[in-house]
């Protein structure tokens, strides 16, 4: 299965059986895919806690200014209580 997925690889990356390629130039493309990915999930990863952020600062705030019960505020909010644990845990 792993020589499958390398010749997967080597053809998305336009390698072909009879291209000479060096193991340093093969170490290369793997450690920049690497990064691509790294980058990707570091930049999902980041809206994520983002979003969580800004929802748990909105409740808080709702709860605060309006002087009123969590449940309430998730509620005036369009949310769940369940959400805000949840968002509050990615923090």
């Amino acid at each position: 299965m792993a020589k499958r997925q390398n010749v997967k690889w080597l053809e998305e990356q336009g390698i072909g059986e009879e291209d000479e390629v060096t193991v340093c130039e093969l170490f290369d493309q793997y450690v920049r895919q690497g990064r691509e990915e790294g980058r990707r999930e570091g930049m999902q990863e980041g809206r994520a806690e983002g979003e969580a952020r800004r929802l748990v600062a909105d409740i808080e705030n709702a709860m605060k200014f309006f002087q009123v019960t969590l449940e309430k505020a998730c509620e005036g909010l369009g949310t769940t209580v369940g959400k805000y644990e949840e968002a509050k845990r990615m923090l």
